[in-house]
Order: structure tokens, then sequence, then C-alpha cells
């Protein structure tokens, strides 16, 4: 059997990350901080006008357009506008952003920012109600009981920003504001939409009109970082100057660079590259479908060899309804299937 050599291990003066190398292996990393914006969630609300599409749009010489609201003729010539019509276009959109191998070696192997501008958010509920009607057969959502369909909307939009903002796109969403009686401005969609975006942002910038010049042209918007009495705003790292006169796509980067390599420089943090960043949130397991069935089974005959089934099956059960559920899975199940492969390991390397 398989044992950790306690005996040895000094309980008075240890080095903290040589244990966590010998306990968790290659699943542990230390946190390194990008002063890029490379890989961000970035969120932009205001109202009408305000120049959210158009900041959005010169974030990156490469941008993809999700354009969920009429506001294509803001956006910057070199971007590239997705056709998108419908939820299931949405779809689409993300299956190919985070599918392609292309568009991943770029994202993997190269310095290169690009931008995927989630544009009118809010209107991402609604073509998920109507998705979501047309699965269910219904014209309303209350046909459906005891919620169901609300609950299969928000799980359909989670899953689908959980995926995009995954692969190391920037990815920045606009989203128009709603007004409270005494002036607080907030998301104007449900939290039903908004969570999923709201939740794994790095920055929300609550943008404010500036008027016009005394020649009647648009002055550029100014923002707020930081929630405020003006309304809803947020920023994950704490020395990011609060509030910028000026709202360009140069202004919001330069900030940003100015307040993380602040906060490296304060905090002692170490400053790593967006690869280190994403390193935070990979998995270590690598195995395919294929390739981590075909070992699950050679476990599960080595286990039979050894007079061991019962114990294995009941691993099995931890996990599945019946043993036999076992030959069902597929590839969509991945992560089942590195649970029932991750258990089995462990158990046979400790008999």
């Amino acid at each position: 059997m398989a044992k950790d050599n306690v005996m040895d291990f000094n309980l008075e003066d240890f080095d903290f990350a040589s244990l966590a190398s010998d306990v968790f292996g290659d699943m542990t990393t230390t946190n390194k901080i990008s002063t890029e914006t490379k890989g961000m969630v970035i969120g932009l609300l205001g109202h009408n006008g305000t120049g959210k599409t158009t900041v959005a749009s010169q974030m990156s010489d490469f941008t993809f357009v999700i354009p969920l609201e009429r506001g294509a003729t803001a956006v910057s010539s070199k971007a590239q506008i997705l056709r998108t019509r419908s939820y299931a276009d949405f779809r689409k959109h993300v299956r190919t952003l985070t599918t392609n191998k292309k568009l991943l070696n770029i994202l993997e192997n190269t310095d290169k920012e690009i931008v995927v501008l989630v544009d009118g958010m809010e209107n991402l509920g609604l073509y998920a109600t109507l998705y979501t009607q047309d699965n269910f057969g219904v014209s309303d959502m209350s046909a459906v009981p005891h919620g169901k369909a609300w609950s299969f909307l928000k799980q359909l939009i989670h899953r689908d920003i959980t995926q995009l903002v995954s692969v190391g796109y920037t990815v920045v969403y606009t989203a128009h504001t709603k007004v409270s009686e005494d002036g607080y401005a907030d998301f104007k969609e449900s939290d039903r939409v908004v969570s999923p975006f709201r939740d794994v942002s790095d920055v929300v910038c609550l943008l404010v009109s500036n008027g016009q010049d005394e020649n009647g042209r648009t002055i550029k918007s100014s923002a707020f970082l930081t929630d405020s009495e003006h309304g809803f705003a947020r920023c994950r790292f704490p020395y990011v100057e609060p509030f910028i006169e000026e709202f360009t796509a140069k202004n919001l980067k330069d900030t940003l660079r100015k307040g993380i390599q602040e906060q490296i420089d304060r905090d002692g943090l170490e400053e790593g590259t967006f690869k280190d960043t994403q390193a935070l949130y990979s998995s270590n397991f690598e195995l395919s479908f294929d390739e981590a069935m075909d070992t699950i089974y050679k476990i599960l005959d080595e286990a039979d060899s050894k007079g061991l089934g019962s114990e294995v099956d009941n691993i099995l059960l931890n996990t599945l309804e019946t043993v036999e559920s076992l030959e069902k899975l597929t590839s969509r199940q991945m992560e089942t299937v590195q649970t029932i492969y991750d258990d089995l390991k462990f158990f046979m390397e400790n008999k």
C-alpha cells in the first residue's frame, strides 16, 4: 500500500511551497498578475450615446463583434461583425470561438489580444427567452411549471458565457442602465441575464455623458470604475483610479495597467503574463475522452484480477446511478469521466 512518508515530515519547520507540490503535484501554482488587459472581462454600462460600443471596438485591432442590438455603425471599421439574429446564432458563435484551432492557437501562442464584443447584453435575455420557449414548445415561459423554463434559461446563459470567457479572449460587453428615483444607475436587465456577465467581470465601467460642447459636438464620456452614488461599477484591482475623465480605450487600458502595477509594487506580488494568469484556472487533466475511458476500463480489469471488483463498483456508484451507466457516458460528460478516473487511480495507488 502506498503511504505518505509522514514520519520524516518536520511539523515545526517545513517549506510550504514544497509541501503543496508534494501533496497536489502539478495541480498547484502561485499567483502571478499581468498588467495587460488580454483575457479580461470588461463591462461597459451606460445609457445610449455614451460611447460604449465605440470604445469597446477600439480595444484591439482584432475584434469580433456579436451584435445583439442595432449599433454596428459605431463599431471600428477593423472589427469583424458576426451576424446574429437568434440565440442559436449566439451559441454557434461561442462554439466556433472556443473550439476553432486557428483561433485558439493565436490566443495560446502569441501576444495578440483578440476582443469579443457582446454588444447589447440585455437583448441576449430576449433571444434566450425565445430559444427557451422554442425548446419547451411553449409561447410563454409561465406555461412551464415549477419555474423550469427560467432555470433552463439561466443555466443556458451561464454555461455559454463561462465557456466564452475561459479560453483567453478579452470579452467586452455593453449594457444599458436603469436609473432609480434617487439617481442610482444599475443594469437594466434582470439578474438571470446580468449575473453570468457581472460575476466574472474584472471591471465594470459606468459611463456618464458630458453633453456637448459649444459647437454641438459630443464630448467624450467619463467613467466610474468603482461603485458610487452615481451607480454600479466595480474593479477587482484595488489600486486602480476610480474615475476616468475622458473615457477612451487607451485611457482605460492605461488606467488599469497603472493600477495593477501599483498593486504589484505595494503588495509584493509577482508580475506575470497572460499565460500565467490563465494557468490559475486551467486543469492539468489532458486526456481525451477515449484515452480516459480506456484507462478506466484497464483499471477496472486490474481491480477485478485482484479481487477488488465490489470495491471499485462502489467507487463508480459514488458518481453514477448504476455501474452500467459507465458504458453510456459521452464526451459531453468529461467532468464525470475525470472524477471516475481520478477516484479509481487514487484507490488503486493506495492499495
